[in-house]
Formats: C-alpha cells, structure tokens, sequence
C-alpha cells in the first residue's frame, strides 16, 4: 500500500499532528455476501496523532475532516468518469 501523509506544523516546521492515509478494499467474503462486486473500495487510516502540547485543539478533528473530504473527492473523480 502507498499512503500519504498529511501535516500539520507551526511556522518553524514542528509537526503538531499528522494522518497518514492509503487507499484499500475489503473482500467480498469479509462483507455481507448478497452484494453484487467482489471487493469494496475503502480509505485506510494508517497513523493519526496529536502532539502532546495540541490536544485538546481539534487538530485530529481537522484531519478526520480532511479524510473525509479526500474520499469524496475520490467519489466525484469517479462519478464523472
């Protein structure tokens, strides 16, 4: 799997947080069989961290949001295809 890693960082480069996300499927037999496709795209969450000194800023909730916002890029690339 390749992953990317998404930073965020002060204006001296420190690294407050980080998510570092890749692109994966669930099998079919992991899943409700009924389902017409054999496997089911997914986003993997490979790290997601705080620093220490930032919790508690919302930091992570901006990331998990940034997630988000990826996939349904991805939902969008796709359906305009």
């Amino acid at each position: 799997l390749v992953g990317n890693t998404y930073v965020i960082s002060d204006i001296d480069n420190n690294v407050l947080a980080y998510i570092t996300m890749s692109v994966s499927s669930i099998r079919k037999n992991m899943i409700e069989k009924n389902k017409p496709y054999e496997e089911l795209p997914v986003l993997l969450i490979a790290r997601l961290a705080v620093d220490n000194k930032y919790q508690k800023q919302k930091l992570g909730e901006a990331l998990l949001k940034l997630a988000i916002k990826k996939v349904e890029e991805e939902i969008e690339k796709e359906a305009n295809k």
